[in-house]
């Protein structure tokens, strides 16, 4: 994970002018590199998840969303030797 942000960044589809609650976000990357990295196949967080609710970046009657930048690198191997 390289970056995530949960709350309300800009003016969209669900809120069409600025009263005084776009911009209010949180970062959420340790809640998602705790839930994505290192999943082999990707992973799936719905923005309704109660790690990502507790963060509370926003009034409740603000539609939240989530903004996420990750890049997929190769995993390596490891050799595990028995006792």
């Amino acid at each position: 994970m390289e970056s995530a942000r949960y709350g309300r960044m800009s003016i969209g589809r669900c809120v069409r002018q600025d009263l005084g609650y776009v911009g209010c976000a949180e970062d959420a990357l340790s809640t998602l590199d705790a839930h994505c990295s290192g999943r082999p196949g990707g992973c799936e967080l719905s923005i309704m998840d109660p790690a990502l609710r507790r963060l509370k970046p926003c009034p409740s009657d603000v539609t939240w969303h989530l903004e996420a930048a990750y890049t997929c690198v190769p995993g390596k191997q490891l050799s595990v030797i028995p006792y």
